[in-house]
């Protein structure tokens, strides 16, 4: 079983980077009024 450290490291960065930069306004207001979280 991976730690979580070993999973963070994993992680590539700057698609999290690009992915979290694309999200316009409308986007983050919808996930903040969801009732169940999505991937």
């Amino acid at each position: 079983m991976k730690t979580f450290s070993d999973r963070w490291r994993q992680l590539e960065w700057d698609d999290i980077r690009l992915r979290i930069n694309s999200k316009t306004a409308a986007d983050v207001e919808r996930a903040l009024a969801a009732k169940q979280l999505t991937r």
